[in-house]
């Protein structure tokens, strides 16, 4: 019972916390009509920023209510709209990072590994419709070792598949 309420209460805050980022955030049109070329589907994005994302350790995140709405965090959205600081293996990566919550948002799951075989699929697509041209074979290679070292939830399915 306790890890019900203790569930049932992360739920909760996060919930507030998606409510309170929805009316604060940047919204993201470039990063939206990209979405809808690559999907068929219209979905909200966001940038969060560094003040709205505090500590959170992650890199995007998927909120699935009716339409589902899609919160990137600082460093991701830096990425996306080549910010200084940015690098083009962080643009890679913070492209198949859209891709993979785009994943969660057009399949409606919050099972990882549904959401990463979506990303990892179409990663590439979307990078040459943000980008006008084809990722490095390097950028392609980033991609790839980052994906082999995620948890095991994001490489076969699992809870919530």
């Amino acid at each position: 019972m306790g890890r019900n309420v203790a569930a049932l209460s992360a739920c909760a805050a996060l919930a507030f916390t998606f409510a309170s980022w929805a009316s604060a955030a940047s919204k993201q049109v470039p990063l939206e009509r990209a979405l809808q070329r690559l999907t068929g589907q219209t979905f909200s994005v966001a940038c969060l920023s560094k003040a709205e994302f505090g500590q959170a350790r992650w890199a995007g995140i998927t909120e699935l209510d009716s339409p589902p709405r899609i919160f990137l965090a600082p460093q991701t959205c830096d990425a996306l709209l080549r910010r200084a600081g940015t690098d083009a293996f962080d643009r890679a990566f913070a492209v198949k990072t859209l891709t993979h919550e785009a994943g969660h948002a057009l399949l409606i799951t919050a099972c990882e590994y549904k959401a990463e075989s979506y990303a990892m699929t179409n990663w590439q697509r979307l990078y040459r419709m943000l980008a006008h041209a084809s990722p490095t074979p390097a950028q392609i290679a980033y991609v790839d070792a980052t994906h082999n070292q995620l948890p095991p939830q994001y490489l076969s399915p699992g809870q919530f598949c």
